[in-house]
Formats: C-alpha cells, structure tokens, sequence
C-alpha cells in the first residue's frame, strides 16, 4: 500500500514537473525520468508480490532502456547548450514552414 502512494505521488510530481513553465529542458528531461522510475518502482513490486517473473523482466530491460536514453538525452543536452548557451524553454520559438 504504501508503495502504491509513492508511486502515484512521483508520478504527480513528474506531471507538475512537466507542465511547470519555470522549467528549462533539463528539468522535463528530469520529470520525464522520475516518472519512468515510478512505473519501474511499480513493475518491480508487483513482480516480488505476486512473484511474477515476466513483469520483473520487462522492469529489468526498461530500466536499462531508461539508462541507454538518459544518455543520448544527456549527449543531446550537451550540444544544444554549447550551440544556443540557454536551455530556456520558454526563449525559443518554433519556426513556421
């Protein structure tokens, strides 16, 4: 039970993480990730509960998946900020085609 509330709280904060306008990129990348670790945290105790070895894997790569796209974010972050030197959200414009 108590998993169970922490789990929706981090998804409550990752929500209001995201559509918080205060934010630069990184801190949506970070909302991002602290919601993926809410379905991670879910996944791994109803594997342990109800000794579900399927949901235990899917965690397990997910996990992985999460650590592989946190690093192409972060690469991808690095090289907007040495290109443009903000990560302001809110000053850039998107461009009409």
């Amino acid at each position: 039970m108590i998993f169970d509330i922490i789990t929706i709280f981090l998804l409550i904060a990752g929500i209001c993480g995201i559509v918080n306008r205060n934010f630069n990129f990184i801190g949506v990348i970070l909302s991002l990730d602290i919601m993926a670790i809410a379905v991670f945290i879910n996944l791994v105790l109803t594997g342990i509960t109800q000794n579900d070895k399927e949901a235990l894997t899917l965690a397990f790569f997910g996990i992985i998946a999460a650590a592989l796209l946190n690093a192409v974010t972060t690469a991808i972050v690095y090289v907007y900020f040495n290109k443009k030197e903000t990560m302001d959200i809110a000053e850039e414009t998107v461009r009409d085609t």
